[in-house]
């Protein structure tokens, strides 16, 4: 009897024994679990805050370079004061293309080369994620949606400024893509009598889409008219489809257009806005004139007629 006693005794001592160390084996890796996600919690939490703050400050520093610093203060001033017309953009960008050697002029050309390296580098930034769309828009928006403008969006393309045009284009819908090419051209001389354009570029194809007008000054060159971009006047002419490859490029070839030597070239291809007779507005190629215009008399009433 008191053997079987001990027995049972000994049987309930091995197995509390026992459950106690299975307990242990299933508690100490659940501890273990438990401790190392509590930590990972943790240095994830403070990694979070550290790169938050991390983030935070290399934002000010940011704000900071832009609006505090004078590196872009000239540049920031005259996009805000031209706000619609850009004419004091439109100087720099005449100097770009004429190579003044004058020192004032140079600095203001790498003053808006910079300007525009460093909304280049944050358009990259929000590309590559590192940067939300939000805050790029709450931060410099305003002064991004500056750009969008036919002649500083054209010479974003010539600096090869890709991230910056593109994505001031898609946000402002004035082009879809880099490689997009125009299907309209728009006529204001010798090119706009359709009946002709076969004789002065053999194998041009165009399709006559309407009369429309474009926001330039015309003046009399004798032979042709030349116009400049002008918000304060109108240019009347025609806008054509392009059908057919290559035909740019000889419409270049006859306008004089030279982009090696922009500064010397008769004529520059540029991209505007024509308003049709319905109010319509659409995106056009205009051969603008390119030299001076101080002793060319203005037709002051926008049409050109060599009769």
């Amino acid at each position: 009897m008191m053997s079987s006693l001990l027995q049972v005794t000994n049987m309930n001592s091995f197995g509390i024994e026992w459950f106690i160390l299975q307990s242990i084996e299933i508690i100490v890796p659940l501890a273990t679990l438990a401790i190392l996600i509590g930590g990972g919690i943790i240095t994830y939490r403070k990694y979070n805050e550290h790169a938050t703050f991390n983030k935070s400050k290399w934002l000010h520093e940011v704000y900071t370079e832009f609006f505090n610093k004078d590196k872009h203060r000239e540049i920031r001033r005259r996009f805000d004061k031209d706000d619609n017309k850009k004419e004091g953009i439109y100087e720099i960008l005449e100097k770009m293309n004429n190579e003044s050697n004058d020192e004032s002029d140079k600095k203001l050309e790498d003053d808006f080369i910079d300007y525009c390296n460093f909304f280049q580098m944050i358009i990259i930034l929000k590309n590559n994620k590192s940067v939300d769309d939000k805050i790029i828009n709450d931060m410099f928006g305003y002064y991004i949606k500056l750009f969008n403008d036919n002649k500083i969006l054209n010479e974003l393309k010539n600096y090869r400024f890709v991230c910056l045009y593109e994505y001031v284009t898609k946000m402002y819908k004035k082009e879809k893509s880099w490689n997009k090419l125009l299907k309209h051209v728009f006529f204001y001389g010798t090119l706009k009598k359709k009946e002709k354009q076969d004789e002065i570029i053999p194998g041009m194809k165009l399709n006559y889409r309407n009369s429309a007008k474009i926001k330039a000054k015309l003046f009399d060159l004798g032979e042709f008219p030349g116009a400049i971009i002008d918000e304060n006047s109108y240019t009347y002419g025609e806008i054509y489809e392009i059908i057919n490859n290559g035909v740019l490029e000889k419409i270049d070839e006859y306008e004089g257009v030279d982009f090696r030597d922009k500064k010397n070239s008769l004529f520059l291809r540029d991209i505007t806005t024509a308003e049709l007779e319905d109010g319509q507005k659409i995106q056009v190629y205009v051969y603008l004139y390119n030299q001076s215009t101080d002793s060319k008399s203005c037709i002051e009433t926008g049409i050109w007629d060599k009769t």
